[in-house]
C-alpha cells in the first residue's frame, strides 16, 4: 500500500507474544494506522532471544523490531550506542553511568529507526519507554506521546527516588494519556503535580460479539453442564488468580455443579491452578494460551467473568470490557481501574479485593442468581460498544498523533474519519 510520506511513527511498547495491555492495544492500533497510510514501526523488547541479530518482522502492513541483548550489548563494546548523546539528554535524572549507558544500547535502534523510517512522531507505553522515547525525540526534534499504566504505583520506590526522570519525560511529551482515570491520577496519587488525560482502551467488539457459535468448542473441550465462571488473563498474582484458586473450595462446597474455566497465559502460578484442576476435575478447567479465536466462544459459554485484581496496579480490565461485548457481567475487585469499567448492579457487581471470602460470598450469589444475570446481556452489550470500542479508541489515538505532529513540525492535521 502507498505510505502518506507525512506519516511515520514508532510505538515503544510490547507486541504479542505474549498478549496483555500494552500489547492487546498495539496490535490493534499498528494495522489500524497501516490501513490509514501510516508507516508504522514497533519497538518491542519483551520475550525477545538473548543471542542474534536484531529481529524484524512484517506483521499486517506493519514492522516489529525485536532488539536482542548481545546486539545491544555489542554496540556499546565497539563504541556504536549513542552514548554521549543520551548522557547529554538525560541530566539531572539522578541517573548512574552505566544505566544511562545501558539506555544508550537501545537508543542506538530507536536513532536508527528514526533515520531510516523517517520517524515523524513517537508513542511510548509505560514511563521507561517513555525516557527511551524521549531522548530520541529530543535528539530528532520529534514530538512524544506518552502513555502511563500502573508502573507508578508498581514501580515506586524507584520513581521516588527519581523524581527527575519522571517530571523531565512528562515536561518532554506534547501529550500523557492512561488508558483509565485511575491510572492518569496515578502522578498525584504518588506525589507529583502532574496531569494526564484518559483514553479508556477498547476491545473489538465485533470479534467478542452475543452471537458467537460456541457449539464446536463444546464439542472439543467437552463441558460438563452447569453454571461457570471464567478467569481470563496471565496466571500470575499479579492478577489475583491465587484468591481465586483459595475461593474456590468454599464455591464448590456451595455449588457442586459449578465449572470455573481458567484461560490465560503461562505464569508462576500456573502449576497451582494445575494442581487445583487436579484436586477438581469435575469443576475446574485449566486453558493455556488460548486460541484468540475462541476467547469469544469461551467468554460466553460461561455466565459471568471473575475479574480479582489484587492492587492499585490494575489500571483497566479488559476481561471485564470482553466479556460485556460478549453479553456476560463481570465480578470485579473493587481497586484500580475496574470499578471504571463494571457499573455495579447493572453489567456486573463489585467485591472486596483481596479477600477469597468475599470472592466466593460473591460468586456463590451470583450463581444463585443465574436468571438475573442473563438480563443484564442487552445492558452488558451496550455499555462494551458506547465505551469500549477499539475503533474509537484508535481514531482518537490517531488525532494525538496527528495533533502532536502538527504542533512541533507544522505538518497540515489530516481529517480524521472512519
Amino acid at each position: 500500500m502507498a505510505y502518506d510520506p507525512e506519516k511515520s511513527v514508532l510505538l515503544i511498547g510490547n507486541h504479542p507474544p505474549p498478549f496483555g495491555g500494552v500489547p492487546s492495544h498495539i496490535a490493534s492500533l499498528a494495522p489500524f494506522l497501516a490501513n490509514r497510510g501510516w508507516k508504522v514501526t514497533v519497538l518491542s523488547q519483551a520475550m525477545n532471544p538473548n543471542w542474534g541479530r536484531h529481529r524484524q518482522e512484517q506483521i499486517g502492513g506493519y514492522e516489529v523490531v525485536r532488539p536482542t541483548r548481545f546486539n545491544r550489548i555489542l554496540d556499546l563494546i565497539l563504541g556504536r550506542a549513542p552514548f554521549r548523546k543520551t548522557l547529554e539528554h538525560t541530566q539531572g535524572m539522578g541517573m548512574t553511568h552505566w544505566s544511562r549507558a545501558v539506555l544508550s544500547s537501545i537508543e542506538g535502534v530507536i536513532f536508527q529507526i528514526c533515520k531510516e523510517r523517517r520517524v515523524g512522531v513517537i508513542a511510548s507505553y509505560k514511563m521507561m519507554a517513555g525516557l527511551q522515547g524521549m531522548v530520541a525525540a529530543k535528539q530528532f526534534k520529534l514530538p512524544l506521546i506518552l502513555t502511563v499504566f500502573g508502573d507508578l504505583f508498581s514501580e515506586r520506590k524507584f520513581f521516588d527516588k527519581h523524581r527527575g526522570l519522571v517530571e523531565k519525560v512528562h515536561e518532554a511529551s506534547s501529550k500523557v494519556l492512561s488508558c483509565s482515570q485511575h491510572c492518569a491520577d496515578s502522578f498525584k496519587k504518588t506525589g507529583f503535580e502532574l496531569d494526564a488525560e484518559c483514553l479508556h482502551y477498547g476491545v473489538d467488539v465485533e470479534h467478542f460479539n452475543p452471537q458467537v457459535d460456541t457449539s464446536d468448542l463444546i464439542k472439543r473441550i467437552g463441558l460438563k453442564p452447569g453454571p461457570k465462571g471464567i478467569f481470563v488473563g496471565r496466571m500470575v498474582e499479579e492478577m489475583g488468580l491465587q484468591i481465586l484458586i483459595k475461593a474456590l473450595p468454599k464455591i464448590f462446597l456451595a455449588a457442586p455443579d459449578f465449572r470455573m474455566l481458567i484461560v490465560g497465559g503461562r505464569g508462576e502460578l500456573t502449576p497451582e491452578a494445575r494442581i487445583a484442576e487436579s484436586r477438581f476435575p469435575e469443576n475446574i478447567r485449566v486453558f493455556e494460551n488460548l486460541n484468540y479465536s475462541d476467547l469469544p466462544k469461551m467468554y460466553r459459554l460461561a455466565d459471568f467473568a471473575v475479574v480479582p485484581s489484587i492492587n492499585e496496579r490494575a489500571c483497566l480490565g479488559l476481561a471485564i470490557a470482553e466479556a460485556n461485548a460478549v453479553g456476560r457481567p463481570a465480578l470485579v475487585s473493587n481497586i484500580g481501574g475496574g470499578p471504571e469499567v463494571v457499573v455495579d448492579g447493572r453489567t456486573g457487581f463489585l467485591f472486596s479485593p483481596n479477600n477469597f471470602e468475599a470472592l466466593a460470598d460473591r460468586v456463590i450469589d451470583a450463581i444463585h442468581q443465574i436468571d438475573k444475570l442473563k438480563l443484564m446481556e442487552l445492558a452488558c452489550r451496550e455499555r462494551a460498544v458506547k465505551s469500549f470500542n477499539q475503533d474509537v479508541t484508535n481514531l482518537k489515538m490517531e488525532q494525538y498523533l496527528l495533533e502532536a505532529m502538527g504542533s512541533v513540525s507544522g505538518v497540515n492535521r489530516h481529517a480524521v474519519t472512519l
